[in-house]
């Protein structure tokens, strides 16, 4: 007989089945005792899916008949009701995400009736009226900061050093947002002329910046004084400048010489409009950079040389045709994405970045990867699906010894091809393992991708030789 312990959820279970016994047989039994469908079922097995047709003793690895029972994970699929037993803390965090969908589907419901009301004027069952809001039109429902807004904010700028103007629905910030000079030049001082706002009856939707809404009072340094930016450029550890409508930043953002984490993510900034020169003269702290779903394209290499402490680069969603060649020079770099570009290929001074461990850029257009990246021995996790990678670099798997996590799906790379690469069996363990950890975790959170092996079985029909973007 073989003993088998299964593990379901919180709940654990000992069958003892004969050892001819399928696998089938182990599903049937557990549908009677956990009300579990068998086509609800997924039975984990050192990292891998049981299949119902094969032998018990067999798919376990032919164990020692009476022997210490093997150890089993059941799944249950998203389709099936039954579920497993859940703690009370896990009880109270379901909850509670329960409550915040519901108040949040309440809110999109009142909005969407309150848009759909306007547009029709009333008419609701007008539904050839009704269009779907544009970005731009969400952006402009934003209710812009006042003066007082901005100034029960700036207090707390600087006693917590976090600078926070995440989607304010600002379009630009001038260089005196951020000056930390008592004087300012003349060019300066002409951008303190007063903005010319449309009058109150004006359908135009205006989008104020800063200085605008500092100009419409007496006292245009009412935000914070000269000595109080000057704090402030030395308390200050992190900006959070995402979701607005920036088309640049401002170069006295660099006096803020303390930041270590700058997040400046959906916004409209372009390659000109981010100042480069100013930030790596000055800003050696930061640490984090997130500049996801802007206008970028290319990263010079200026970058690399003033930021030497970065540790987490983020450009996803940019359309970079490139890299800079002095990628290496960010020797504490441990985190890159690069998802949704037009990358073609990878630098070879990656390998320079020898604290790498996760490098991400899935939907490019690289058809290769450098020989140096054997040599990022940190390297956890390396995703470069939807590219045109029809091989891996020689070493790559054997010399790599942290990689667990590979994904290469929709290449020209095969699972027959990946499988034949020297040191697949060494990275397959490495995998194995790290499956077996997060099931014994229950922090499972992608469970088609986690039991990968890294690419298709199949070469799919839309990769050619000839392929062409």
């Amino acid at each position: 007989m073989l003993k088998i312990f299964v593990k379901h959820g919180s709940s654990n279970r000992e069958l003892e089945l004969s050892s001819d016994s399928k696998v089938s047989a182990v599903q049937a039994t557990l549908e009677s005792c956990t009300g579990v469908f068998v086509r609800h079922q997924k039975l984990i097995f050192k990292g891998k899916v049981l299949d119902p047709s094969h032998n018990l003793h067999v798919a376990l690895g032919k164990p020692e008949i009476g022997g210490p029972p093997s150890k089993i994970m059941l799944l249950v699929s998203q389709a099936s009701s039954a579920a497993p037993n859940m703690t009370q803390g896990q009880q109270a965090m379901a909850d509670a995400k329960r409550a915040k969908q519901e108040e949040a589907a309440k809110r999109i419901a009142s909005a969407l009736t309150t848009g759909k009301s306007s547009v029709t004027g009333g008419n609701m069952n007008n539904n050839s009226n009704i269009h779907k809001p544009s970005a731009s039109a969400a952006m402009s429902s934003i209710k812009h900061p006042s003066l007082s807004q901005l100034s029960e904010r700036a207090p707390a700028w600087l006693k917590t050093g976090i600078i926070g103007l995440r989607a304010m629905g600002l379009l630009d910030l001038h260089d005196q947002v951020f000056c930390c000079q008592d004087s300012v030049n003349d060019e300066t001082d002409r951008s303190k002329a007063p903005v010319q706002l449309p009058p109150p009856s004006s359908s135009v939707v205006h989008q104020p910046s800063i200085d605008a809404l500092k100009t419409q009072h007496k006292n245009p340094e009412s935000i914070l004084t000269p000595t109080d930016m000057k704090i402030l450029a030395q308390v200050a550890r992190a900006a959070d400048l995402s979701h607005n409508q920036l088309g640049s930043l401002p170069s006295t953002l660099s006096s803020l010489t303390g930041l270590t984490s700058l997040k400046v993510d959906h916004n409209r900034i372009t390659d000109v409009g981010m100042p480069w020169k100013a930030m790596s003269a000055s800003m050696h702290s930061l640490a984090v950079l997130n500049l996801d779903h802007n206008q970028l394209r290319e990263i010079p290499d200026i970058m690399t040389e003033g930021m030497p402490n970065l540790q987490l680069l983020s450009v996803c969603g940019n359309g970079l045709l490139s890299l800079p060649s002095s990628l290496g020079r960010l020797k504490q770099l441990e985190c890159l994405l690069l998802d949704d570009n037009a990358l073609k290929a990878v630098p070879e001074s990656i390998g320079q970045c020898t604290r790498l461990m996760e490098l991400s850029a899935c939907r490019n257009q690289i058809s290769s990867l450098p020989a140096s990246m054997k040599l990022l021995s940190k390297m956890q996790a390396l995703r470069m699906m939807s590219n045109c990678i029809h091989s891996l670099p020689d070493g790559l798997l054997s010399q790599c010894e942290s990689l667990a996590t590979l994904q290469l799906e929709d290449n020209p790379l095969t699972l027959d091809a990946l499988r034949a690469t020297p040191g697949f069996s060494a990275y397959d363990e490495r995998r194995r393992i790290k499956c077996d950890k997060q099931l014994e975790g229950s922090v499972m959170l992608d469970v088609k991708r986690s039991f990968s092996e890294g690419a298709d079985k199949q070469l799919h029909q839309h990769w050619h030789v000839d392929k062409k973007f």
